[in-house]
């Protein structure tokens, strides 16, 4: 392990200068050192020769930790990494490594005041976790070839206006972007797998399209004030839950192609919310959907198999709404029951007479006015 903070100079050594053995005091490996540390008032030019002397194949963990003069810190001789920590430094504007293209258990950047520009243009895999927080001055993250990360999680870079995984195909375990209170532009086009999504409170992000994700555990939206449309094109099975709720202005849900649900439930709770597609949504256990205006359009065109449907929203559902629903209920084979269903609208005589048909079969059918 190599660390470097501030010091005064040393007595020359024996085959090196203010040391005993090697360049300042240490014993250079030519591969490089495990582990580096720098921290303390370390300069650019400090820590430019201590990067060129102690890095290489054999550095497995570096952390960069409350440092008050590094402006710049540029790794270029790293390829691969176990640990990069790089936090807490007052002063840093920029962090390079043009050459890492794999991390295995941690890629932390966090609470850096000054930081503007993250560059991994290389970096495709980490098996372990993306950490990129609390960077106030962020503008630019370059990532741009990154295929398959475990977890991502950006949050509170309050300065970061786009945000873009542009071939990012898989997070098998957790994709969270949350508290980007400036962030527009989310670019997440390659996106096929992620086990959990969390995209919440982020204050500018007016739309989102997932247009290749095909399967995921969870998916949370929640606090997006100016989020108006949602979709998710190729989605075609959920394991758990859909949570959706409190985006202001949201007025569009698409979930064209989802399927199932498989043992979750799907919760949507909007002001404005107009428009709902699960047009091949079959199997779930609970949906309930809630929004202050007129719901005009509600396709569950496919429903066949599931426990409770709850569209008790407060704007009501429009009667072209019920009388599709109802409908499509009514003509399930074989016929649904122990069902509960609920919902608030007026219907027409003929959704009446099918609700009379659905609780005769041996399910609990509510519309309310």
């Amino acid at each position: 392990m190599i660390t470097f903070s501030c010091s005064s100079d040393g007595t020359d050594g024996i085959n090196g200068i203010d040391g005993t053995d090697g360049a300042d005091g240490i014993r250079r490996d030519e591969n490089g050192s495990g582990i580096l540390i720098l921290s303390g008032d370390i300069t650019n030019e400090e820590a430019a020769r201590i990067v060129e002397e102690n890095t290489g194949e054999n550095t497995h963990t570096i952390i960069v930790r409350n440092t008050t003069n590094l402006i710049t810190l540029n790794l270029p001789k790293v390829l691969t990494l176990v640990k990069l920590q790089v936090n807490g430094n007052r002063n840093l504007q920029v962090v390079t490594m043009p050459n890492l293209n794999t991390t295995f258990e941690e890629l932390s950047i966090q609470s850096n005041a000054s930081l503007e520009s993250i560059n991994f243009p290389n970096l495709d895999t980490t098996y372990g976790s993306l950490t990129i927080a609390s960077n106030e001055a962020l503008t630019t993250i370059n990532c741009t070839k990154l295929i398959a990360v475990n977890t991502l999680n950006v949050y509170g870079n309050t300065s970061l206006e786009n945000l873009s995984f542009p071939v990012l195909i898989e997070a098998s375990n957790r994709l969270s972007i949350s508290n980007q209170e400036n962030l527009t532009t989310l670019d997440l086009r390659s996106l096929t797998s992620a086990n959990s999504i969390t995209i919440v409170r982020n204050e500018r992000l007016t739309s989102i399209a997932f247009v290749n994700l095909t399967s995921s555990n969870s998916i949370e939206f929640s606090e997006n004030p100016m989020l108006t449309t949602l979709q998710f094109n190729a989605l075609e099975n959920i394991v758990t839950t859909i949570s959706i709720s409190n985006n202001n202005v949201l007025n569009t849900i698409a979930f064209p192609n989802l399927e199932t649900v498989n043992s979750g439930n799907i919760t949507i709770r909007e002001d404005l919310l107009e428009t709902v597609d699960f047009s091949k949504l079959s199997t779930f256990s609970f949906l309930s959907i809630d929004s202050n205006v007129l719901l005009s359009s509600v396709n569950l065109s496919s429903i066949r198999d599931f426990t409770q449907l709850d569209l008790d929203s407060s704007g009501r559902l429009s009667t072209a709404a019920i009388d599709g629903l109802l409908t499509r209920l009514v003509n399930i084979v074989p016929a649904i029951t122990e069902k509960r269903i609920s919902v608030t609208g007026v219907a027409s005589a003929q959704a009446q007479t099918h609700a009379e048909t659905l609780r005769n079969t041996g399910n609990t059918v509510t519309i309310s006015e």
